[in-house]
């Protein structure tokens, strides 16, 4: 068999050794006899490599070769006394097969399930199944008896097992009307959850089995209860896929078949110079670890010893920065994350965990990996999507502690600690850091808030804050820019408040629907009271005296003369009304594709104005604001084409004219404005008035309306 075969062999066995060795045990429940079957297996897979037609089920394949050997073992074992009579091992051939694809989603759940045991149960496994060492030797070294060293080991199979079991019941689950208990569709079984006796009992006897420890007494008993119920037979079958998760926790490589298999032995016939089986394991796995030492060079120029905790597998305009000391080191796509403070100034980044957890980060944040399921967010917004592998995962901030139980939350930290929890769906627990509260478990819809001093108190869940993709962006980057029309609406700036808002001129405040009609209203001002970002709205009318633009008392000096009429609310999307009849219609600026689409604009048609409060705003982005840009234009209706009015478009920065574009028409397409803003400068003003000819028609739209950030 040449080299490719050999490969390619390794590389099959690797991704389905865990699905044969769990049928093996299911049939044969003694880890050393399973283990000899295993390697006869493995042996005769090898022999027969060149007859496996590519492409075909390997691990089906493997198992059928698995049942003949533990059929041939059972022959010579006939009188041992932990053999499964004949009716009750064609069942387990049965869930066997059927539990064969869903094997590997129950793993990974099981991993998380194990790194939520207490260190002293999860060293219990780790003496049990990555050293090796039975429970008499366990019993020895601790000094306890053997009997209380299952009783602890069956304790701890079973807490494992219903952590499996309820992360799947969360997936799969349906509850019954009649009984309000939930039901597992697993393997084609309807599964219900044992009591805590039986459960202790049946791992307690199934232990020993795999010890080889098992009188024959308690063994027929033990298939007694499998053959007759069956949910327990099923029970059965999921602590066989806990024992295999357990024994197969390390990641498996070519080495880790070398030695767990004895490889060794399984050698070709040398005749004519033929290289061994073993040898050509051997080159490989030389061969592979060269490439990798060669690759991690090339990439990282330095080697390390530890293991990554995560990639950086997506970013979007994003500056993110490793943090040793006074030095900082710039992080790339694809690029693996060892333990160690990151920090991102500007963009998105989303990040996978070891463990499955991805995490999207908002600049501006910073937050240290701990281990390859916890984080601590020392400040800014992070959004968090934890599939079942992940079950478990651990959020941290100065003074919260939230867990996952399957689920997608978002989290933001200030940097003083107060933090808030958002769960868009599924379930966390959120404590207090460093208190002795219990818990409070929050489910989808629900948020909490940790003040500095560590008291709770429940507040709104903010959906959209948190249910982003980081391509979704068009206007608004983190830590660079900020769209403004989100911020009207009442949002951050970067995409959270809802994509449809009206503010009334009348008394200032947010409208649940859009309002039309002409209504005469010259040079009123309201200021917005529920929005910190902006000071006020107003219907600008230089005929009617000064135009004031701010809560301060600011003046629009050069304000023409209007009729002092507004046609609707200003809004930030592009919905309008087109008749008092109450006809709507989206509105595109000209040049744009004529489609319905909600885009990121302020709608002011004519006569209405805006004023934004920068201050405000600079301190929700912590950092200063260089610029005001915008593309601007007389809108079109989206279904039919129809010429606009007139209308002028103007820009004010503290009262300053800045920016003029009188008699403005949609045939005059959309221009843009681009304002440099002062250090320090507090109001910027938008206006749209009625061009002298009256507001018919005057759809005036800034869109992608930003400010650009220093």
């Amino acid at each position: 068999m040449d080299k490719s075969h050999t490969e390619q062999f390794l590389r099959l066995l690797m991704e389905n050794q865990k699905r044969i060795q769990t049928f093996i045990l299911m049939l044969v429940p003694n880890f050393s006899d399973a283990e000899d079957i295993l390697q006869d297996t493995i042996s005769v897979m090898w022999n027969k490599f060149e007859h496996y037609e590519p492409g075909t089920h390997f691990a089906a394949w493997g198992i059928q070769i698995a049942r003949n050997k533990i059929m041939n073992f059972r022959k010579k074992k006939y009188h041992a006394p932990m053999n499964f009579d004949e009716s009750l091992l064609e069942a387990l051939v049965d869930q066997a097969v059927m539990m064969n694809d869903e094997l590997d989603w129950r793993l990974e759940i099981l991993q998380g399930c194990r790194r939520k045991l207490e260190q002293r149960d999860r060293e219990i496994l780790r003496l049990r199944y990555e050293e090796k060492i039975k429970a008499e030797e366990i019993s020895k070294a601790v000094n306890r008896s053997i009997h209380s060293i299952y009783k602890d080991m069956s304790r701890i199979h079973t807490q494992l097992q219903r952590c499996v079991q309820r992360a799947l019941k969360k997936l799969y689950g349906n509850k019954s009307s009649d009984t309000g208990e939930y039901d597992i569709d697993f393997a084609g079984a309807s599964v219900e959850f044992l009591p805590l006796d039986q459960s202790l009992d049946l791992w307690e006897t199934l232990l020993e089995c795999l010890e080889g420890r098992v009188s024959k007494e308690k063994f027929d008993v033990f298939q007694n209860e499998l053959g007759s119920d069956p949910v327990k037979l099923q029970f059965y079958c999921e602590m066989i896929a806990i024992c295999i998760g357990l024994d197969s926790y390390s990641d498996v490589s070519m080495d880790t078949i070398i030695n767990r298999y004895s490889i060794e032995q399984l050698q070709c016939d040398c005749q004519g110079g033929q290289i061994s089986f073993y040898s050509l394991m051997r080159w490989s796995v030389a061969a592979v670890a060269m490439f990798a030492i060669i690759l991690s060079f090339m990439v990282l120029n330095k080697q390390s010893n530890e293991k990554p905790l995560a990639q950086l597998v997506d970013q979007d305009n994003c500056q993110w920065l490793l943090v040793d000391g006074d030095h900082e080191t710039a992080i790339n796509a694809g690029q693996p994350l060892h333990k160690g403070i990151y920090r991102m100034s500007e963009g998105y980044a989303r990040l996978r965990m070891v463990c499955g957890a991805e995490i999207t980060v908002e600049a501006p944040a910073q937050l240290e990996l701990i281990n390859e399921s916890e984080v601590f967010l020392i400040d800014g917004s992070v959004a968090v999507n934890c599939p079942p592998a992940a079950y478990g995962f651990k959020l941290r901030s100065k003074t919260t502690e939230i867990v996952d139980y399957g689920t997608r939350f978002g989290v933001t930290a200030n940097a003083d600690g107060k933090t808030s929890t958002h769960v868009l769906e599924g379930r966390v627990s959120v404590q207090s850091a460093g208190t002795k509260n219990k818990p409070e478990m929050l489910t989808t819809d629900q948020a909490m808030n940790v003040a500095i001093d560590g008291k709770v108190a429940e507040i709104d869940c903010q959906y959209r804050r948190y249910d982003f993709d980081i391509r979704d962006r068009l206007v608004a980057i983190p830590g660079k820019r900020l769209d403004l029309a989100d911020i009207f609406a009442g949002g951050n700036g970067l995409g959270d408040a809802a994509p449809e808002r009206w503010i009334s001129p009348v008394k200032g405040e947010y409208t649940v629907e859009m309002r039309y009609g002409n209504r005469y209203l010259p040079n009123h001002l309201s200021q917005v009271k529920d929005n910190p970002y902006v000071d006020c709205i107003f219907v600008p009318d230089g005929g009617e005296g000064q135009t004031k633009i701010s809560s301060t008392g600011l003046i629009f000096a050069n304000c023409p003369d209007t009729q002092g009429m507004y046609w609707s609310e200003m809004s930030n999307c592009n919905l309008m009304a087109m008749s008092t009849e109450g006809k709507v219609t989206r509105v595109i600026l000209p040049g744009k594709e004529r489609k319905e689409v909600v885009q990121s604009c302020i709608m002011m048609h004519a006569n209405l104005g805006v004023t934004f409060d920068l201050d405000a705003i600079r301190k929700l982005a912590n950092k200063d604001i260089v610029r005001f840009s915008s593309k601007l234009g007389i809108g079109l209706r989206a279904q039919k084409v129809k010429f606009g009015y007139p209308a002028d478009f103007w820009v004010l920065v503290d009262g300053e004219l800045k920016f003029c574009r009188p008699g403005m028409t949609d045939k005059d397409g959309s221009e843009t404005v681009d304002i440099e803003l002062a250090k320090g400068a507090r109001f910027l003003t938008l206006v749209a008035t009625d061009g002298g000819n009256g507001n018919g028609c005057d759809w005036s739209m800034f869109t992608e309306p930003s400010l650009i950030l220093e």
